[in-house]
């Protein structure tokens, strides 16, 4: 096998598919396993949460929308959704700035100024009334603006006392055994699929290529890929090349367009993408989102399934709606949904007053998350959060390893993107440490002050808002 995987490779190989994935439990790696692991001095500072409000306040699309008064000029391989996007970061900006003021008056023994308070949260609600109405929520948001300014002041002497505090590293704690195993996860049909892989949106041509194959150096078993992508060439090339067996590696593809979604269709499509990929099965098909003809398709994927050419199905970008009503029309329900997952939206975006992650889970379907690290399909970004950098200097791990461990403990199957060596072995490096419950709470509760419709009923309120203001 290419690459040790930095020594922790090692735990694996004494069971699993080809010596290299050993088998957990789904449950074995979420959080209440840790419970008697809780690190203090997680809570935050007020000059944390001035920090996270300055740093929402001066994204820099946010700079250029309201420079230009339109919306940023990014390019992306799908559209962003700006005004749920800037809605999301002026609420974060808002309410971290409410909480930096409130936390600062509890930790002083002086009353907060009403006035601060009420204009920010007046500057809330305005943006939570506009939530639809394009015209609203463009003015909101200019009213979010001037109300913010008017006390950036305050949070940046608050954030500059805050750059002076020794942030403690947390005592090393030995892992329980089962953090140590999780490597891969079983599927209701009781294949194992690795926890881990790669995500390979944009990674074409022959740098596509390259990236995949230092991944497959450094130990990743999982590649992740969709007709949409037009890669599935480059992941053929990339496995042959690399050596490797092929019953030791995970390919996930996907049916991306409508033209192939329909009987028939899709069989045939299967078969092209297999050609491409230079291989006789697919551990994991996908419907790329609700398409027309879906059930006609699916049909097919199933006859395929009972064939043994796709070995597990699944679906992506299906909220659970979408998913009840699937399920009631199929013979085969999916294994896996492969959905947004972050520290703000926890299996859809935007933030849902019910915890898609959790409730996947109950029903014994798998999570895959992509964009772990990135805001698509809106703004806010995780690897710029000051929250998860406070958490990431105690461990001495870089910000995207905590973000991944994160969905990691929420029982999720991870797949960063990248084309870069140190980037790749970055990513890969999140088995042998762990978050502490506390932490995870903090981290958890994020959603919280980036809501812009119902707030999510399911969250704990670490922030205490209801002992303050209601949120």
């Amino acid at each position: 096998m290419a690459g040790d995987f930095f020594g922790w490779l090692s735990l694996a190989l004494p069971t699993g598919v080809g010596g290299c994935w050993c088998v957990d439990r789904l449950e074995s790696d979420r959080t209440d396993l840790m419970d008697q692991y809780v690190m203090p001095g997680c809570e935050p500072s007020p000059g944390d949460f001035a920090e996270a409000a300055l740093k929402a306040r001066g994204d820099h699309r946010l700079e250029a929308y309201i420079r230009g008064g339109k919306d940023p000029e990014e390019t992306h391989f799908d559209e962003l959704d700006w005004l749920i996007g800037f809605s999301e970061l002026w609420l974060y900006a808002l309410r971290n700035a409410r909480l930096a003021l409130s936390t600062a008056a509890t930790t002083t023994a002086t009353a907060p100024s009403a006035s601060p308070l009420s204009s920010l949260r007046r500057a809330e609600r305005q943006l939570l009334a506009a939530h639809g109405r394009e015209e609203r929520q463009r003015r909101a948001f200019q009213d979010a603006r001037i109300t913010f300014d008017q006390h950036a002041a305050e949070l940046r002497a608050m954030a500059e006392v805050n750059a002076t505090r020794e942030v403690l590293a947390s005592k090393h704690i030995p892992l329980p055994a089962e953090a140590q195993l999780n490597r891969s996860v079983r599927l209701s049909n009781g294949l194992d699929m690795p926890r881990l892989g790669l995500g390979t949106t944009m990674l074409n041509g022959e740098k596509g290529k390259e990236a995949i194959l230092e991944a497959f150096r450094l130990g990743y078993r999982l590649v992740d890929t969709a007709q949409s992508y037009g890669n599935e060439a480059e992941l053929g090339s990339a496995w042959r090349s690399s050596g490797l067996p092929r019953h030791q590696l995970f390919l996930v593809t996907k049916l991306s367009e409508d033209e192939g979604c329909r009987r028939k269709r899709a069989k045939a499509l299967v078969r092209q993408q297999l050609k491409l990929m230079q291989t006789n099965y697919i551990d994991q098909y996908m419907l790329h989102g609700p398409c027309p003809g879906m059930y006609g398709a699916w049909k097919d994927l199933e006859e395929l399934y009972d064939e043994g050419v796709v070995r597990s199905l699944g679906v992506s970008n299906f909220n659970l709606e979408e998913l009840k009503r699937f399920n009631s029309h199929v013979r085969v329900k999916p294994h896996v949904v492969q959905n947004k997952f972050s520290i703000y939206h926890r299996g859809w975006a935007p933030v849902q007053t019910q915890d898609v992650a959790q409730k996947l889970l109950s029903w014994g379907v798998v999570l895959m998350g992509y964009c772990n690290l990135d805001a698509y399909p809106h703004v806010l970004q995780p690897l710029e959060d000051v929250h998860v950098k406070k958490i990431a200097q105690k461990h001495h791990r870089t910000v995207a390893q905590v973000l991944l461990r994160h969905a990691l403990q929420h029982g999720t199957v991870v797949i960063p993107k990248s084309e870069r060596a140190e980037r790749l072995r970055e990513n890969a490096d999140i088995f042998s440490f762990q978050l502490s419950a506390e932490e995870m709470r903090l981290l958890d509760a994020l959603p919280l002050l980036a809501y812009h419709f119902k707030k999510p009923k399911y969250i704990e309120d670490v922030f205490r808002w209801n002992s303050k203001e209601e949120l």
